[in-house]
């Protein structure tokens, strides 16, 4: 099970929005949304068994954990929506006229990947756990819901979706290229978003492809 690194997944909190049902966020002043999946949450046995093959020793101990219900985004957030927040940050530097905030430059921005990711359908990468903070902060501004990254027990449950298996599909691997991206199946490249099936929740890529950033402090 994947759970941290360089990509953005979002979620929502109980209380802006009806319970039990999905939403579709609509980006003002773009033709960009974001599609919403409700998760009830409750409890759910967080980590892996240690006789799990290819497991790693920070995957345990096994523990129940007590989630309250939230929203998750069915994607990763592609790099047609983060550069709406690039821009908007461009813009103001722009109207201010002042010096290059560093704080926001360096850290709330991107580094643009070398080879051409940052193209419209593909997940933002090489992002810092700051930044991807501040562009929920800058949607939640923008759309008056409240956003945030998912804690790490959040993305788990996200992708188990309801099982306590190896992958959400199973134990056996053999069902990872109708599910996920990996070095073999993807020629060593990060693809669109979207192209293998969901998992049983309706979430898409959370097995492969590229990593999630999450809410909460990593400590093995």
């Amino acid at each position: 099970m994947k759970c941290l690194a360089l990509i953005l997944l979002i979620s929502a909190t109980v209380g802006q929005r009806v319970d039990g049902v999905n939403y579709v966020e609509i980006v003002d002043g773009s033709n960009l949304q974001i599609n919403m999946v409700y998760l009830s949450g409750g409890e759910y046995v967080m980590g892996s068994p240690t006789k799990e093959r290819g497991r790693n020793k920070d995957e345990g101990p096994k523990h129940t954990v007590s989630l309250s219900p939230f929203w998750i985004s069915s994607y990763e957030i592609t790099w047609d929506l983060y550069e709406l927040f690039l821009n908007k940050i461009d813009q103001k530097r722009v109207e201010n006229r002042g010096p290059i905030n560093l704080d926001i430059d360096g850290i709330s921005g991107a580094t643009v990947p070398y080879v051409n990711y940052n193209q419209p359908g593909h997940p933002v990468i090489n992002i810092t756990q700051y930044g991807a903070s501040q562009f929920c902060k800058w949607l939640t501004a923008k759309t008056g819901d409240y956003y945030r990254l998912p804690t790490e027990a959040e993305w788990e449950y996200a992708c188990r979706s309801s099982t306590e298996t190896t992958y959400s599909f199973g134990n056996s691997g053999r069902k990872i290229n109708q599910f996920g991206w990996y070095k073999k199946n993807s020629g060593g490249k990060l693809q669109k978003i979207g192209l293998k099936s969901p998992n049983a929740f309706g979430l898409y890529d959370m097995h492969g492809n590229a990593a999630e950033w999450v809410l909460d402090n990593y400590d093995p």
